[in-house]
């Protein structure tokens, strides 16, 4: 028997929508889901999957996935709320969901996936019988040497492994995963060419990291030295204040200590995840000056180096020297912020706010 990987992999060249990656995302996960045990899958299923998976790129990170994709539009029309949940979720949510029409979603993309397994079968024939055609063979030589990945069941709305893929995807699919996820990014990153942290955005975000970390940066600055927020200029209370990322992270997608300043939980809950001011970005420079100054002077040791490194990466800055002049790390801020916000807003994200 003979896996034709080379076909697969084809099968997402020159791709300009979304229907293929979401397809074999989804199919993917389904199959994982079912401890590699399952074979058939129902259109149903893999059209409330391909949705599941579409959605935090598109309602969470508020990403484009063209202007023709329908996928993306559909999302647009699921009123669920901008939370983390998991995929499991998602899937009963959207699967309890009457309007979706699965049967269209999926009218077109199994051949699609399958068209790079019969090249020679279906040279010359006319665009209206080259899906037809895929249906047949991918029945047709389900049992031979070289079958496709899966064969269609166009009447009962049904796609089923083939057994020898199915052993393939069992030893190979953290690498099949990621090619996939991979092609994802790549595609998503075309559509929307300004955004950050794509990559962190092609899938579900389980969970959101710790913040300990920087909890513990400005809660030792707060010790030292009195500071305010910079949303309404109210003393930070060490003991009680949240760390509110200026960009939100599901912009961003990163935990980046240049991106998170301290402000009181109410300020914090009410912002969410809006666009702030540009009025506001000289202010957040200077409070991490503040920052980066008072807890130099009290131990400039590898600690505040390994912190202060993250600085000069995520706003390209030269050195040290230059990250402690007041001035130059209020304009590099100023640069670095006001094309993001400007991206933020255009993609939808809710701005310019003021507290």
């Amino acid at each position: 028997m003979a896996i034709n990987t080379r076909a697969l992999s084809r099968s997402l060249n020159s791709t300009t929508t979304s229907y293929k990656f979401l397809f074999l995302i989804g199919l993917l996960e389904l199959i994982k889901n079912s401890n590699f045990e399952k074979k058939i899958f129902s259109y149903k299923d893999l059209g409330n999957m391909m949705l599941a998976k579409a959605w935090y790129p598109k309602a969470y990170f508020r990403l484009s996935f063209g202007k023709q994709d329908q996928i993306g539009k559909l999302i647009d029309t699921l009123d669920f709320p901008t939370k983390l949940i998991s995929i499991e979720k998602l899937f009963t949510a959207i699967k309890d969901t009457e309007s979706i029409d699965q049967a269209a979603l999926l009218r077109y993309v199994p051949q699609r996936i399958l068209r790079e397994f019969f090249p020679s079968e279906l040279k010359g024939l006319k665009d209206q019988e080259i899906d037809a055609a895929i249906i047949s063979l991918s029945s047709e030589t389900f049992l031979s040497d070289s079958p496709p990945i899966y064969k269609i069941d166009f009447e009962l709305q049904e796609i089923e492994m083939s057994d020898e893929w199915m052993s393939f995807l069992k030893d190979n699919f953290i690498f099949l995963q990621g090619w996939v996820l991979g092609a994802w990014g790549n595609f998503l990153q075309k559509n929307n060419p300004n955004a950050p942290g794509i990559l962190n955005k092609t899938t579900t975000p389980e969970s959101r990291a710790s913040l300990t970390k920087q909890r513990l940066f400005w809660s030792s600055v707060a010790s030292i030295t009195p500071i305010r927020c910079i949303y309404t200029n109210e003393l930070i209370d060490i003991n009680n204040f949240h760390l509110d990322h200026v960009l939100p992270w599901s912009f961003v997608a990163h935990n980046q200590p240049w991106n998170l300043i301290p402000t009181s939980p109410r300020i914090n809950l009410t912002k969410n995840d809006s666009i702030p001011d540009i009025s506001y970005i000289r202010p957040t420079a200077l409070l991490h000056h503040t920052g980066l100054l008072t807890t130099y002077q009290a131990d400039p040791n590898q600690s505040w180096r390994n912190e202060a490194n993250q600085y000069l990466s995520g706003l390209n800055i030269g050195s040290y020297e230059e990250l402690l002049n007041e001035d130059l790390l209020a304009e590099r801020y100023i640069q670095t912020y006001n094309p993001l916000i400007e991206i933020a807003i255009n993609s939808g994200f809710s701005g310019p706010w003021l507290a």
